[in-house]
């Protein structure tokens, strides 16, 4: 499947489930990512094209902006924690499960090559 259709095929189902009920427009919101909130941020791509879609949006600009926002009205933790909110809102839970299990993928993996040790020593020990 190319990125054409499943950008279509994503569009088409935001919009019919937004008209059925906005009990699951909302819970697919959270899933998917707020693209009202992206499209408030005016947020760029490398092309200078908008972007309008949550899982569009990178997440470091996203929190800039929203850190920039918050920073009028308040002190550096409080414009913190409303990017970092705000960021997420911007992610959805799919795209931020999927950042937390690499993270912790990753960690794992380098806990396991610490416990190994030394390569060469631990093929020695068990063979190839």
């Amino acid at each position: 499947m190319n990125d054409l259709a499943l950008g279509h095929g994503y569009d088409g189902a935001r919009q019919v489930v937004g008209r059925l009920s906005p009990r699951t427009n909302r819970w697919l919101t959270a899933v998917l990512g707020d693209d009202t909130l992206t499209r408030s941020l005016n947020l760029t791509n490398r092309s200078g094209a908008e972007i309008t879609r949550g899982a569009q949006a990178g997440l470091r600009k996203a929190g800039f902006a929203l850190y920039r926002e918050a920073r009028r009205n308040s002190g550096r933790f409080a414009s913190t924690k409303a990017a970092l909110a705000g960021t997420a809102k911007v992610t959805g839970f799919l795209r931020a499960g999927n950042i937390l299990l690499s993270a912790g993928q990753t960690v794992y993996g380098l806990n396991n090559l610490r416990l190994q040790g030394n390569p060469v020593d631990a093929f020695h020990r068990k063979g190839a």
